[in-house]
């Protein structure tokens, strides 16, 4: 199984109407786009909210995307090598070092993680991870697709 304890749900806030917003905090608890913490992306449910990368070679894949997209990086203090992808300021995305797969994983948004989790297996999915609470920054479940494609739904929020 390729989730191990490198993974990490993406860093997102839900409100109650199933549309996400993206509250990223840096290390002093602002937003890293704004100091006053004002400005919040809302994003609609079902739709792409994150995309995270686990790689061996994160140096390398940074400065790639670096270069092409000119992405910025926020490094997450931890034990484990791990940066949040930033575009004009807005936090989209993760990059995993350490690990030994190269892979992306998209999350798609959703505002009833378990009825969309147990959709997707009636529809021929298989779990990899079942839901799983991730604190008060929501939940998560991790699927394979009929075709073999890997994907995590995110559902935000206690």
């Amino acid at each position: 199984m390729f989730l191990n304890i490198f993974w990490r749900p993406p860093i997102l806030a839900g409100k109650r109407d199933g549309n996400v917003e993206e509250p990223m905090r840096n290390e002093t608890g602002s937003h890293p786009a704004t100091a006053d913490n004002e400005r919040r992306t809302p994003m609609k449910s079902a739709t792409f909210v994150y995309t995270e990368l686990s790689t061996h070679a994160a140096r390398k894949a940074r400065e790639f995307y670096g270069e092409l997209f000119g992405w910025q990086y926020q490094d997450v203090p931890g034990p484990h090598q791990y940066a949040l992808v930033q575009s004009g300021g807005q936090v989209i995305g993760g990059i995993a070092g350490g690990q030994k797969n190269n892979q992306w994983l998209p999350y798609v948004g959703v505002a009833d993680i378990k009825a969309a989790t147990t959709k997707a297996k009636e529809l021929g999915a298989t779990a990899e991870v079942e839901c799983r609470k991730f604190g008060d920054m929501g939940t998560a479940s991790v699927l394979v697709d009929p075709t073999g494609a890997r994907f995590a739904l995110w559902q935000a929020g206690g």
